[in-house]
Protein backbone atom coordinates (compact mmCIF):
# COMPACT_ATOMS: atom_id res chain seq x y z
CA UNK A 1 0.00 0.00 0.00
CA UNK A 2 2.81 2.44 0.90
CA UNK A 3 4.54 1.79 -2.42
CA UNK A 4 1.29 2.39 -4.30
CA UNK A 5 0.69 5.66 -2.45
CA UNK A 6 4.22 6.84 -3.24
CA UNK A 7 3.19 7.43 -6.86
CA UNK A 8 5.03 4.57 -8.57
CA UNK A 9 3.64 3.65 -11.97
CA UNK A 10 1.71 0.45 -12.62
CA UNK A 11 4.59 -1.22 -14.50
CA UNK A 12 6.98 -0.77 -11.57
CA UNK A 13 4.38 -2.03 -9.12
CA UNK A 14 3.74 -5.05 -11.33
CA UNK A 15 7.48 -5.79 -11.34
CA UNK A 16 7.53 -5.60 -7.54
CA UNK A 17 4.65 -8.04 -7.33
CA UNK A 18 6.40 -10.40 -9.75
CA UNK A 19 9.56 -10.39 -7.63
CA UNK A 20 7.57 -11.11 -4.45
CA UNK A 21 5.81 -14.01 -6.14
CA UNK A 22 9.13 -15.44 -7.31
CA UNK A 23 10.54 -15.22 -3.77
CA UNK A 24 7.47 -16.87 -2.25
CA UNK A 25 7.27 -19.68 -4.80
CA UNK A 26 10.03 -21.84 -3.31
CA UNK A 27 8.78 -21.73 0.34
CA UNK A 28 5.32 -22.71 -0.85
CA UNK A 29 6.70 -25.62 -2.90
CA UNK A 30 8.77 -26.79 0.09
CA UNK A 31 5.74 -26.52 2.41
CA UNK A 32 7.32 -23.83 4.57
CA UNK A 33 4.42 -21.58 3.61
CA UNK A 34 0.83 -22.70 3.27
CA UNK A 35 -0.09 -19.93 0.84
CA UNK A 36 1.76 -17.38 -1.27
CA UNK A 37 1.30 -14.06 0.61
CA UNK A 38 1.80 -12.07 -2.60
CA UNK A 39 -1.56 -13.35 -3.81
CA UNK A 40 -3.13 -10.85 -1.43
CA UNK A 41 -1.87 -8.08 -3.73
CA UNK A 42 -4.91 -7.96 -5.97
CA UNK A 43 -6.93 -5.46 -7.92
CA UNK A 44 -5.70 -2.75 -10.25
CA UNK A 45 -2.12 -1.75 -9.57
CA UNK A 46 -1.47 1.94 -9.06
CA UNK A 47 -4.96 2.65 -7.78
CA UNK A 48 -6.74 1.89 -4.54
CA UNK A 49 -9.71 -0.42 -4.59
CA UNK A 50 -12.87 1.64 -5.04
CA UNK A 51 -10.94 4.71 -6.15
CA UNK A 52 -12.78 6.68 -8.82
CA UNK A 53 -11.03 6.47 -12.14
CA UNK A 54 -10.08 9.79 -13.70
CA UNK A 55 -10.57 9.65 -17.45
CA UNK A 56 -8.76 11.99 -19.80
CA UNK A 57 -10.37 13.02 -23.07
CA UNK A 58 -10.25 15.69 -25.75
CA UNK A 59 -12.90 18.33 -26.13
CA UNK A 60 -14.76 18.45 -29.42
CA UNK A 61 -12.73 21.50 -30.46
CA UNK A 62 -9.43 19.82 -29.55
CA UNK A 63 -10.43 16.70 -31.47
CA UNK A 64 -11.27 18.69 -34.60
CA UNK A 65 -7.98 20.58 -34.43
CA UNK A 66 -6.04 17.35 -33.98
CA UNK A 67 -7.72 15.62 -36.92
CA UNK A 68 -7.21 18.65 -39.16
CA UNK A 69 -3.53 18.72 -38.22
CA UNK A 70 -3.20 14.99 -38.80
CA UNK A 71 -4.56 15.35 -42.31
CA UNK A 72 -1.75 17.85 -43.00
CA UNK A 73 1.27 16.44 -41.17
CA UNK A 74 0.65 12.67 -41.24
CA UNK A 75 -2.05 11.94 -43.88
CA UNK A 76 -1.30 8.23 -43.87
CA UNK A 77 -2.55 8.01 -40.28
CA UNK A 78 -5.50 10.37 -40.66
CA UNK A 79 -8.02 7.56 -41.45
CA UNK A 80 -6.76 5.63 -38.42
CA UNK A 81 -7.40 8.53 -36.05
CA UNK A 82 -10.82 9.19 -37.56
CA UNK A 83 -11.78 5.51 -37.20
CA UNK A 84 -10.71 5.41 -33.54
CA UNK A 85 -12.39 8.70 -32.61
CA UNK A 86 -15.62 7.99 -34.49
CA UNK A 87 -16.20 4.44 -33.26
CA UNK A 88 -14.62 4.17 -29.82
CA UNK A 89 -12.93 0.87 -30.66
CA UNK A 90 -9.73 -0.06 -28.90
CA UNK A 91 -6.60 0.81 -30.85
CA UNK A 92 -5.75 -2.86 -31.37
CA UNK A 93 -9.24 -3.50 -32.71
CA UNK A 94 -9.04 -0.57 -35.09
CA UNK A 95 -5.65 -1.58 -36.47
CA UNK A 96 -6.92 -5.14 -37.06
CA UNK A 97 -9.73 -4.05 -39.37
CA UNK A 98 -9.82 -5.57 -42.83
CA UNK A 99 -11.54 -4.22 -45.97
CA UNK A 100 -14.13 -6.98 -45.69
CA UNK A 101 -15.13 -5.73 -42.23
CA UNK A 102 -16.82 -2.66 -43.72
CA UNK A 103 -20.59 -3.04 -44.06
CA UNK A 104 -21.56 -0.07 -46.23
CA UNK A 105 -25.25 -0.99 -46.33
CA UNK A 106 -25.80 -0.85 -42.58
CA UNK A 107 -23.02 1.71 -41.95
CA UNK A 108 -21.32 -0.64 -39.52
CA UNK A 109 -17.83 -1.98 -38.99
CA UNK A 110 -17.31 -5.55 -37.81
CA UNK A 111 -14.85 -5.82 -34.94
CA UNK A 112 -13.74 -9.45 -34.71
CA UNK A 113 -9.99 -9.31 -33.95
CA UNK A 114 -7.27 -7.10 -32.51
CA UNK A 115 -3.57 -6.48 -32.95
CA UNK A 116 -1.55 -6.99 -29.79
CA UNK A 117 2.08 -6.54 -28.89
CA UNK A 118 4.51 -7.62 -31.54
CA UNK A 119 1.72 -7.62 -34.12
CA UNK A 120 0.06 -10.72 -32.67
CA UNK A 121 -3.51 -11.16 -33.88
CA UNK A 122 -6.09 -12.35 -31.36
CA UNK A 123 -9.76 -12.06 -30.46
CA UNK A 124 -11.12 -8.78 -29.04
CA UNK A 125 -10.52 -8.12 -25.35
CA UNK A 126 -13.84 -9.51 -24.15
CA UNK A 127 -13.55 -12.51 -26.47
CA UNK A 128 -16.57 -11.53 -28.56
CA UNK A 129 -16.98 -9.74 -31.87
CA UNK A 130 -19.43 -6.90 -32.40
CA UNK A 131 -20.80 -4.58 -35.06
CA UNK A 132 -20.00 -0.92 -34.45
CA UNK A 133 -22.06 1.86 -36.03
CA UNK A 134 -20.15 4.62 -37.86
CA UNK A 135 -21.24 7.96 -39.35
CA UNK A 136 -21.87 7.97 -43.09
CA UNK A 137 -18.96 10.34 -43.77
CA UNK A 138 -16.61 8.10 -41.79
CA UNK A 139 -17.76 5.03 -43.71
CA UNK A 140 -17.03 6.88 -46.96
CA UNK A 141 -13.52 7.66 -45.71
CA UNK A 142 -12.89 4.03 -44.69
CA UNK A 143 -14.20 2.73 -48.03
CA UNK A 144 -11.82 5.11 -49.81
CA UNK A 145 -9.01 3.81 -47.61
CA UNK A 146 -9.93 0.24 -48.56
CA UNK A 147 -9.88 1.13 -52.24
CA UNK A 148 -6.44 2.69 -51.90
CA UNK A 149 -4.86 -0.30 -50.14
CA UNK A 150 -6.52 -2.69 -52.59
CA UNK A 151 -5.14 -0.73 -55.55
CA UNK A 152 -1.65 -0.67 -54.00
CA UNK A 153 -1.83 -4.41 -53.36
CA UNK A 154 -2.92 -5.06 -56.96
CA UNK A 155 0.16 -3.21 -58.23
CA UNK A 156 2.34 -5.48 -56.09
CA UNK A 157 0.42 -8.53 -57.22
CA UNK A 158 -0.78 -9.29 -53.70
CA UNK A 159 -4.06 -9.12 -51.80
CA UNK A 160 -4.97 -6.27 -49.45
CA UNK A 161 -5.47 -8.02 -46.14
CA UNK A 162 -5.47 -5.05 -43.75
CA UNK A 163 -7.33 -1.77 -43.90
CA UNK A 164 -4.30 -0.10 -42.29
CA UNK A 165 -1.27 -2.07 -43.51
CA UNK A 166 2.07 -1.72 -41.78
CA UNK A 167 5.55 -1.36 -43.20
CA UNK A 168 6.09 -5.13 -43.16
CA UNK A 169 4.27 -6.89 -45.97
CA UNK A 170 1.30 -8.88 -44.76
CA UNK A 171 1.22 -7.21 -41.36
CA UNK A 172 -1.07 -4.45 -40.05
CA UNK A 173 0.03 -1.22 -38.43
CA UNK A 174 1.08 -1.53 -34.81
CA UNK A 175 0.52 0.87 -31.94
CA UNK A 176 4.00 2.43 -31.83
CA UNK A 177 3.98 4.26 -35.19
CA UNK A 178 0.35 5.30 -34.63
CA UNK A 179 1.25 6.78 -31.26
CA UNK A 180 4.21 8.71 -32.70
CA UNK A 181 2.09 10.03 -35.58
CA UNK A 182 -0.61 11.15 -33.14
CA UNK A 183 1.97 13.04 -31.12
CA UNK A 184 3.08 14.88 -34.28
CA UNK A 185 -0.52 15.81 -35.04
CA UNK A 186 -1.13 16.95 -31.46
CA UNK A 187 2.00 19.13 -31.52
CA UNK A 188 0.93 20.69 -34.81
CA UNK A 189 -2.55 21.33 -33.38
CA UNK A 190 -1.23 22.82 -30.14
CA UNK A 191 -2.94 20.13 -28.09
CA UNK A 192 -1.36 18.33 -25.12
CA UNK A 193 0.24 14.94 -25.75
CA UNK A 194 -2.08 11.99 -25.16
CA UNK A 195 -2.04 8.25 -25.75
CA UNK A 196 -4.12 6.97 -28.71
CA UNK A 197 -6.39 5.18 -26.21
CA UNK A 198 -7.65 8.61 -25.15
CA UNK A 199 -9.46 8.80 -28.49
CA UNK A 200 -11.64 5.97 -27.19
CA UNK A 201 -12.37 7.93 -24.02
CA UNK A 202 -13.06 10.99 -26.15
CA UNK A 203 -15.62 9.11 -28.23
CA UNK A 204 -17.46 7.80 -25.18
CA UNK A 205 -17.41 11.10 -23.29
CA UNK A 206 -18.61 13.22 -26.22
CA UNK A 207 -21.28 10.67 -27.17
CA UNK A 208 -22.73 10.52 -23.65
CA UNK A 209 -22.62 14.29 -23.28
CA UNK A 210 -24.50 14.56 -26.58
CA UNK A 211 -27.31 12.43 -25.16
CA UNK A 212 -26.46 8.95 -26.45
CA UNK A 213 -27.66 6.44 -23.85
CA UNK A 214 -25.01 4.60 -21.88
CA UNK A 215 -26.19 1.14 -22.99
CA UNK A 216 -25.58 2.05 -26.64
CA UNK A 217 -22.16 3.49 -25.82
CA UNK A 218 -21.32 0.38 -23.80
CA UNK A 219 -22.15 -1.86 -26.75
CA UNK A 220 -20.10 0.28 -29.11
CA UNK A 221 -17.11 0.11 -26.77
CA UNK A 222 -17.44 -3.64 -26.37
CA UNK A 223 -17.69 -3.61 -22.59
CA UNK A 224 -18.78 -6.95 -21.22
CA UNK A 225 -20.62 -5.30 -18.35
CA UNK A 226 -22.43 -1.96 -18.55
CA UNK A 227 -21.22 -1.19 -15.03
CA UNK A 228 -17.75 -0.73 -16.52
CA UNK A 229 -19.11 1.97 -18.81
CA UNK A 230 -21.05 3.64 -16.02
CA UNK A 231 -18.11 3.65 -13.60
CA UNK A 232 -15.66 4.89 -16.22
CA UNK A 233 -17.77 7.61 -17.83
CA UNK A 234 -20.07 8.81 -15.05
CA UNK A 235 -18.36 12.19 -15.41
CA UNK A 236 -19.89 12.57 -18.87
CA UNK A 237 -23.54 12.20 -17.86
CA UNK A 238 -24.86 15.76 -18.11
CA UNK A 239 -26.62 17.31 -15.13
CA UNK A 240 -27.86 14.10 -13.53
CA UNK A 241 -27.53 15.43 -10.01
CA UNK A 242 -29.28 18.71 -10.84
CA UNK A 243 -32.05 16.87 -12.71
CA UNK A 244 -32.67 14.55 -9.77
CA UNK A 245 -32.77 17.48 -7.35
CA UNK A 246 -35.25 19.35 -9.56
CA UNK A 247 -37.56 16.33 -9.79
CA UNK A 248 -37.56 15.85 -6.03
CA UNK A 249 -38.10 19.58 -5.56
CA UNK A 250 -41.18 19.48 -7.78
CA UNK A 251 -42.59 16.55 -5.84
CA UNK A 252 -42.05 18.23 -2.48
CA UNK A 253 -43.65 21.45 -3.75
CA UNK A 254 -46.92 19.72 -4.60
CA UNK A 255 -49.77 20.11 -2.07
CA UNK A 256 -50.44 16.90 -0.19
CA UNK A 257 -53.95 15.55 -0.71
CA UNK A 258 -55.24 13.57 2.27
CA UNK A 259 -58.55 11.72 2.31
CA UNK A 260 -59.31 11.85 6.04
CA UNK A 261 -62.09 9.93 7.75
CA UNK A 262 -64.79 11.84 9.72
CA UNK A 263 -63.20 10.68 12.97
CA UNK A 264 -59.78 12.01 11.89
CA UNK A 265 -61.35 15.36 10.87
CA UNK A 266 -63.09 15.64 14.26
CA UNK A 267 -59.89 14.84 16.09
CA UNK A 268 -57.98 17.44 14.09
CA UNK A 269 -60.65 20.09 14.83
CA UNK A 270 -60.49 19.34 18.55
CA UNK A 271 -56.72 19.79 18.51
CA UNK A 272 -57.00 23.09 16.66
CA UNK A 273 -59.70 24.43 19.08
CA UNK A 274 -57.56 23.79 22.16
Amino acid sequence: MRQRESGLDRKTLANYRGVLRSIAQRPVMEDYLVKDPSLRIAGRLGRRDGEIRKVDFLSGEELNRTLSAAERVCPRFFPVFVALAATGVRIGEGLALQPGDLDQTSLKVLVVREVGRGGKISSPKNGEGRAVAVPEAVMALLVKQAQIVQAEAAVRGTEARWLFPGDINGRPLTESPVREALWRALAAAGVRRIHPHILRHTYATLAIRAGVDILTVSRQLGHKDISTTINTYCHAVPGTGRAAADVIGEILARPVQVDATPAQVAAAKSVISR
